[in-house]
C-alpha cells in the first residue's frame, strides 16, 4: 500500500493503521523512510523506556538472546508470564481452581509493568480492564515514536503527512 501510494502520488493527510503489518519490523525494512508519517495502534514501543527505564535492561537481555529489540508480542508475553507467576505464588498451589481464583484477584499497578497499561486487574469476564494501547508514528527515517496517549508521547504527531513530492 505504501509503495503504491507513492507511485500514484496519493497523499492522504493521515494514514492510521490497526497493525495490518505496519508494526512488524519487516514493514520498515521493506519501505524504509517511506514509512514516515504512518501511524498505527500498538501495545508497545521501545521509546517507552523514557517512562519505564526497566525496559532497557529487558531489551538488552532480549537482544542477546534473539538478536532483535523487544516488541509488542514479546512485551505482552513477558507481562502475561509474570502475571501468571504472581498468581501462582499468591495461590500457594498448582491446583487449577486456586490459580484461577488468584488470577481473578490480580491487581498489579501500571508502574510495575513494561507495557503502557494502567495495570492488570481482571473483570468478571476475565478481561484485563486496565489495558491501554498506544499510537505510534514513524518519523526520522522509519523510527517508531509514541504519539498517544500524550502522557507517554515522546514525539508530537506529524499532521498532515507531507506530500510525496515534498519529502526529501
Amino acid at each position: 500500500m505504501t509503495k503504491t501510494s507513492k507511485e500514484l502520488d496519493y497523499n492522504p493527510p493521515m494514514v492510521m493503521a490497526q497493525n495490518s503489518g505496519h508494526t512488524e519490523p519487516s514493514f520498515v525494512e521493506a519501505v524504509g523512510k517511506d514509512a514516515d508519517g504512518i501511524c498505527s495502534r500498538d501495545e508497545f514501543s521501545m521509546d517507552l523506556v523514557k517512562h519505564k527505564p526497566m525496559i532497557a535492561e529487558l531489551n538488552k537481555i532480549h537482544m542477546e538472546k534473539f538478536g532483535r529489540e523487544f516488541s509488542g508480542p514479546a512485551a505482552r508475553a513477558f507481562v502475561g508470564f509474570l502475571a501468571l507467576c504472581d498468581a501462582i505464588n499468591r495461590a500457594g498451589s498448582t491446583q487449577p481452581e486456586a490459580i484461577r481464583k488468584a488470577v481473578m484477584e490480580t491487581n498489579i499497578p501500571g508502574d510495575k509493568l513494561i507495557t503502557p497499561w494502567r495495570g492488570i486487574k481482571f473483570d468478571e469476564k476475565g478481561q484485563n480492564a486496565l489495558v491501554d494501547a498506544i499510537v505510534i508514528q514513524y518519523q526520522d527515517g522509519g523510527k517508531r515514536y509514541t504519539i498517544y496517549p500524550f502522557n507517554l508521547a515522546t514525539r508530537e504527531i506529524i499532521y498532515p503527512i507531507p506530500k510525496w513530492s515534498e519529502r526529501k
